[in-house]
């Protein structure tokens, strides 16, 4: 392997690209120097500064890397790569330079990394034990996507931010749970947990959950798994409670999550707002959710409430009154209108939900195709 550094500082060097020679896929192990020409090593990473949102992002191997479609950086030459051996000198890594390596089972961090930047191992789906860096101050599960073996993950006691504890990462002080490590089945949310933060469960194998009456924060889409099939609440706790198969906020009425069942919804008629922080728990949000029922104690729907990303999932309204919106992005009311999934009514309301559709979308916008319900039946 050929690797090329790039000018950083003038007693510093940056690796920026790792050219790969061989395709015969043999390379076990991949070693990056201490040193280069004198200078420390304390970068590695592709050039491009992308931001921290962008869609797309470049490996150090130079291979582009695009969450949304599931394009991880793959590379056949590196097929056989188990394992990374990254210089204690290095103090920061790029946005998905290590992504694609699938068959990287372990990895340690150096102790001078502060953060690990967004998917940096993103589809390192072999991957088992991660040792995260001594001064870590920031951690985000979206750092280690697509890695469903992580089973250990160590940490120094002496991080002032973190702790790593029975299988999942957590503040401190243990009062925010953070993430559950993919390989993990089964978890008991700890006693000075009150708080629980966004996606911590979203990778873990554990089919249950039992809420506490100590958790009293649930960041958005804290509860979204695919794995989880039951949930259950605390009936002592304060601000969260449970009805079906809805959880929702006892004092707003707003839906955190609904639990599948039977490839169907029922949203609770103690519910009265979908919002953009509801989720779906048991199933994959691209799954075929066959139906979802939504009651007339429902009156406010906001922008990005719709939880289910497929178009032939059947949405009933059962009020004759269609819910009022919320635009949380102003002019953007339109996004919380289902108008390409097949949408059913009560009888004698279709005139009416049909003008309320209508009534919400932008005219003045050219690529706006549908300017209704594409599909509205009354039942």
């Amino acid at each position: 392997m050929k690797q090329v550094s790039n000018k950083y500082k003038k007693k510093e060097a940056w690796i920026y690209q790792v050219k790969v020679n061989s395709k015969k896929g043999s390379t076990k192990t991949l070693k990056f120097p201490s040193k280069i020409k004198g200078r420390k090593v304390t970068k590695l990473g592709w050039t491009e500064d992308m931001g921290e949102d962008n869609e797309f992002y470049r490996t150090i191997f130079g291979i582009w890397v695009e969450e949304a479609h599931d394009c991880d950086g793959y590379m056949y030459s590196l097929r056989k790569t188990q394992k990374l051996i990254i210089p204690k000198t290095v103090k920061e890594l790029t946005n998905c330079c290590f992504s694609g390596l699938r068959a990287l089972k372990q990895v340690t961090i150096p102790s001078g990394v502060k953060k690990i930047p967004r998917s940096a191992f993103y589809g390192c789906r072999k991957l088992k034990s991660v040792t995260l860096p001594k001064k870590l101050q920031e951690f985000d599960r979206e750092v280690f996507a697509d890695c469903p073996a992580i089973s250990e993950m160590k940490l120094s006691k002496s991080n002032k931010t973190y702790k790593v504890e029975k299988g999942a990462v957590l503040s401190k002080d243990g009062k925010q749970l953070y993430w559950v490590l993919p390989a993990k089945k089964k978890y008991t949310i700890s006693s000075k947990t009150s708080s629980i933060d966004t996606n911590a469960l979203r990778d873990c194998k554990m089919k249950k959950l039992v809420l506490p009456a100590h958790v009293i924060d649930l960041k958005r889409y804290a509860l979204y798994s695919k794995n989880i099939k039951k949930i259950t609440v605390d009936t002592t706790n304060p601000v969260y409670a449970k009805d079906g198969q809805c959880i929702y906020k006892k004092a707003t009425g707003e839906l955190i999550t609904a639990v599948v069942k039977n490839n169907k919804i029922a949203i609770s008629s103690k519910v009265t707002i979908l919002n953009e922080n509801a989720t779906m728990t048991g199933a994959d949000n691209c799954a075929e959710l066959e139906r979802v029922d939504i009651p007339e104690s429902v009156k406010t729907l906001e922008t990005y409430w719709i939880f289910f990303h497929n178009l032939s999932t059947k949405v009933y309204f059962h009020s004759k009154t269609p819910p009022q919106i919320n635009a949380i992005v102003p002019g953007w009311q339109y996004a919380a209108i289902p108008c390409f999934n097949p949408v059913y009514v009560p009888q004698g309301s279709k005139d009416i939900y049909e003008k309320w559709a209508e009534d919400h979308f932008r005219f003045d916008e050219k690529d706006v195709n549908c300017i209704g319900i594409e599909k509205l039946y009354t039942f």
